[in-house]
């Protein structure tokens, strides 16, 4: 899955408000007024008719009335917070798409019906189904990108520096090659297939790669090699 600049921006806007107020916690309204003070979102949100700046007020002043003092440390999430996250990323896996979206936020806080947040979003007559027809036709996505910081950060979550690992002498050397050829005893589709098996040896385990004819079975040469 892809990561969303959008996304980036907006979650960090969140964590921004709440270290602002000075709160031990990120909560699902400091997220929902992050997005709606996203540029984009806010335009839909107004050309669909909602008073921008009185929802704003709303949530505002209820995380100004919240008790969640935590001034020394970084704030952290709760768990329904986490749970908007991952009920969004979970709909984008089903449908199919390759990030997650603001439409996904809004329809997974929306989601949290105990919490102030979907309450506001329901005061200010924002239609789940409605608002989603409304977005689909009306959303312009922002040209915001990654930041180098962030950046570097998803290429350190999902990738592995092989530079890295080379200077402090962590890759692993092969230490030599051959090849095994070994006629199977397993009768398969009214012949006896012949597998190759090309074996790199390295440090801490092995890789194979196994050849075959069409319709033939890897596996009891696999075990063969597993068991010598």
């Amino acid at each position: 899955m892809q990561t969303n600049p959008e996304i980036e921006q907006i979650t960090d806007y969140a964590i921004q408000i709440a270290k602002k107020k000075e709160h031990e916690y990120v909560l699902v309204e400091h997220l929902l007024l992050s997005l709606i003070r996203f540029k984009p979102f806010a335009s839909t949100l107004e050309s669909y008719g909602v008073v921008l700046s009185e929802l704003d007020n709303d949530i505002d002043a209820y995380l100004d009335n919240v008790e969640n003092i935590g001034r020394d440390e970084t704030p952290k999430k709760t768990n329904a917070l986490e749970r908007v996250f991952n009920r969004a990323v979970t709909q984008v896996l089903f449908t199919g798409r390759r990030y997650v979206s603001t439409i996904d936020l809004y329809l997974s806080i929306t989601s949290e019906s105990q919490s102030h947040a979907s309450y506001f979003l329901l005061k200010h007559g924002i239609d789940k189904g409605g608002f989603t027809e409304h977005w689909n036709t009306h959303y312009k996505e922002s040209d915001v990108t990654l930041t180098d910081t962030q950046a570097k950060e998803t290429l350190e979550e999902f990738c592995t520096n092989l530079n890295d690992l080379a200077r402090n002498d962590k890759l692993e050397p092969l230490i030599h090659r051959y090849k095994i050829h070994k006629k199977t005893t397993v009768h398969t589709l009214g012949h006896y297939p012949t597998l190759s098996i090309s074996k790199a040896r390295r440090m801490r385990d092995d890789n194979k790669v196994l050849t075959r004819q069409k319709n033939s079975s890897k596996t009891p040469l696999t075990k063969y090699e597993h068991l010598k």
